[in-house]
């Protein structure tokens, strides 16, 4: 950059350049060390003191004007630009420029390319151009190029083995499960020729006590397993779903803010999805049960006579077709209405959750419409269902009579000839419709249809990429943060920057530039696309999830209060006592609030009116309430007034003594009383300096202008 006359010299000392990002000041102010990779304090040079600090950026091929312009850039955080300079433009480095002498960092500027030199020569990476996507790898572009009808194979594939895991979750109740409906299959194919052993009896005037008990025994044996089988299929279906759940919420839990589910989708998934899946179990048995007793009553009507099972078995091609019928053009519509029922539950959530906005907007009427506007494609799916299933049941209501009138007559001319007894006549009647009962049992279908989409769905899920699981500790340490290179998404963008432990950082910047992705990943919440986010030397990513949540405290604007009482909410997630929850609270300067309560931190969160600063003031005595090494605030005292966000820093100080402090704030104060203040633009770090140093230039001062112009 130019340099005017006036400005002052640059320090003769030089640092290098540093690899992560300036470092941010102490409170002292001391002198930085000569030759250290990491310049953690802001040179004491009264000469500087009146420049803010910028953040080393990679360097960028230079235009036309900036290269005719400008003769060298300043590589060292310690060469300050002059205000009007630090607010407009960064002071970019490359990365792979290596760490000059010391003698020729004090005597020569860094060489930068001019316009008439090509900058081929840079050991630089080269970007894409803006007009080009970037390169993805070759997996992503096979996963990308895909086709629709592969994915949704794999799709099925899973859901099938979730359904098999599914049914060999309890081994043994599942064998108890076979065991009675077997016992009630065997009764039912035994009930005909035990109640045609009874009629004969009676009808010919023989003593009828023992089939008639053999009837009764019979009936009484498919009753009885009946009731147990009914009662071992309600705890497996209960079991398996909660099993399934289980699942669901884990993996969701591990997909965290990144997760592609709405939150009335993944709702859906929980609650229907989970109970649909479950019930794999009684569908296949039942199923099961109605294909060996259509296939036994066959068999027994066949030796009962061959004529009968030969008029039989002319019926089973319609029974077949009008069961792949029906599961053809169930299938489609019941994931349809699923899908469908999912959006609608997550639509209606949203608005259930923003009812005082709609409220305040008077959009009630148009939400509605944008709530209501899958019910269309609703309805389709719905009335698709219901028209398979109404032509399936008239159709079996036709096919059963027919069958068992052809039966009947053949079995009339049967006893005509004297090969049939009054008896064998009952017995053929009931061998039919236990043989047709595989029709009756279509239904079935249905239901096995709607069990496989709602594996499906939760096969999505549990396929669903989650990031890797630390497996390391913690190194011993004060809390020190850095972020090299870190890039998400279009929040952020290759932002190096460290953060000394025992400091305290306020977050400034505009409206979408990146401050609450900033401290998300600071404290692990959101993983990079790009880049790495370390906790005393340990990147994030490979430390134990329990470890990190136990040394991070977060608050944040709209905190989520959970649990039975107040003092369940400030202790959640933690093994906090009571003496802990009350510290904490006194410190939020909540205390005296819960304290006018009923029944005190034993209120019911559900019964205790809170307003919107008293709700932040509780999130921030959970967040307290950790002892943590690192207190992360983003914008966690937006509800307060001034003088009692002062009485909070102030008794945080207090309580938490050297504890890192990163705060996402709107306001002055809170940014003078930092010991630095991290200035974001667009996704990028624009400046580290103190408050003081950096009110001086005009865009800063305009952010807190706009912001406070901005309506609340």
């Amino acid at each position: 950059m130019a340099r005017s006359a006036t400005d002052p010299p640059p320090p003769t000392t030089d640092h290098g350049p540093s690899p992560t990002g300036p470092g941010l000041p102490t409170a002292d102010h001391g002198q930085p060390t000569t030759n250290r990779r990491h310049t953690n304090r802001l040179p004491a040079d009264s000469r500087a003191s009146d420049q803010p600090i910028t953040r080393p950026r990679t360097e960028q091929p230079p235009t036309d004007d900036q290269a005719v312009d400008q003769p060298a850039t300043q590589s060292h955080a310690d060469r300050l630009p002059t205000d009007h300079q630090a607010a407009n433009q960064s002071i970019a480095r490359p990365r792979t420029e290596q760490t000059p002498p010391n003698h020729q960092a004090a005597d020569q500027p860094a060489e930068r390319p001019r316009a008439d030199q090509p900058p081929a020569e840079q050991p630089r990476t080269e970007q894409p151009p803006a007009d080009q996507p970037i390169a993805r790898s070759r997996a992503d572009e096979q996963f990308a190029e895909q086709p629709r009808a592969d994915q949704a194979a794999l799709h099925h594939r899973s859901a099938d083995r979730l359904l098999r895991q599914v049914a060999r979750l309890e081994r043994p109740r599942l064998v108890a499960v076979v065991v009675t409906a077997l016992a009630a299959t065997a009764a039912s194919l035994l009930l005909p020729s035990a109640l045609a052993a009874a009629a004969d009896a009676v009808i010919g005037g023989h003593s009828g006590r023992r089939p008639v008990l053999w009837l009764l025994l019979v009936g009484g044996v498919e009753i009885g397993a009946d009731v147990v089988g009914g009662v071992l299929i309600a705890r497996l279906t209960s079991s398996a779903s909660a099993w399934l759940r289980r699942r669901v919420t884990d993996r969701l839990f591990a997909l965290g803010t990144r997760s592609p589910f709405a939150e009335g989708d993944a709702i859906s998934r929980l609650t229907g999805d989970c109970v649909g899946a479950g019930g794999i179990v009684p569908i296949v048995v039942q199923l099961g049960s109605a294909t060996v007793i259509s296939t036994g009553a066959v068999v027994l009507l066949a030796l009962l006579d061959w004529r009968l099972a030969l008029v039989f078995l002319g019926s089973i091609p319609f029974a077949l077709l009008l069961a792949r019928t029906h599961l053809r053009n169930t299938a489609d519509d019941v994931l349809a209405y699923q899908r469908v029922s999912g959006e609608l539950a997550s639509r209606l959530l949203d608005a259930v959750a923003g009812l005082r906005t709609i409220a305040a907007s008077g959009t009630a009427e148009r939400e509605a419409e944008r709530v209501l506007r899958p019910l269309p494609r609703l309805n389709l799916a719905g009335r698709g269902m219901w028209r398979t299933q109404a032509r399936m049941v008239w159709r079996a209501a036709l096919l059963l009579p027919a069958v068992e009138l052809v039966a009947l007559t053949a079995a009339g001319f049967g006893v005509l000839d004297g090969r049939l007894t009054i008896g064998d006549v009952l017995a053929a009647l009931g061998y039919v419709a236990l043989g047709m009962g595989l029709v009756t049992q279509i239904p079935l279908l249905t239901t096995l249809s709607r069990s496989r989409s709602c594996a499906q769905r939760l096969a999505e899920v549990l396929d669903a990429d989650a990031p890797d699981r630390g497996r390391l500790g913690l190194l011993p340490g004060h809390g020190a943060l850095e972020l090299r290179g870190v890039t998400v998404g279009t929040a952020l963008t290759d932002v190096d920057l460290v953060v000394p432990a025992g400091t305290f950082i306020a977050v400034i910047g505009r409206s979408g530039s990146g401050k609450s992705t900033l401290v998300g990943v600071l404290g692990g919440l959101r993983a990079p696309d790009a880049g790495e986010a370390l906790l005393d030397g340990r990147g994030l990513h490979r430390l134990r999830p329990e470890e990190l949540r136990a040394v991070i405290g977060y608050g944040f604007e709209r905190p989520a209060l959970l649990g039975a009482t107040v003092a369940d909410a400030v202790g959640y997630g933690s093994w906090a006592g009571d003496t802990a929850v009350r510290g904490a609270c006194r410190t939020a300067q909540i205390h005296d609030v819960v304290a006018r309560l009923p029944h005190g931190y034993q209120t019911p969160l559900a019964e205790t009116p809170l307003s919107g600063g008293e709700a932040q003031r509780l999130g921030l005595a959970r967040a307290i309430v950790h002892n943590p090494r690192v207190l992360l605030l983003d914008d966690a005292t937006a509800s307060l007034d001034t003088v009692t966000e002062a009485a909070v820093e102030h008794a945080i100080s207090a309580v938490l003594p050297g504890r890192t402090r990163v705060v996402v704030t709107h306001r002055t104060t809170t940014a003078s009383r930092a010991d630095a203040v991290v200035w974001l633009e667009n996704g990028r770090v624009r400046a580290v300096a103190p408050h003081a140093r950096l009110w001086r230039l005009p865009d800063y001062r305009a952010v807190f202008t706009e912001e406070a112009e901005e309506p609340a």
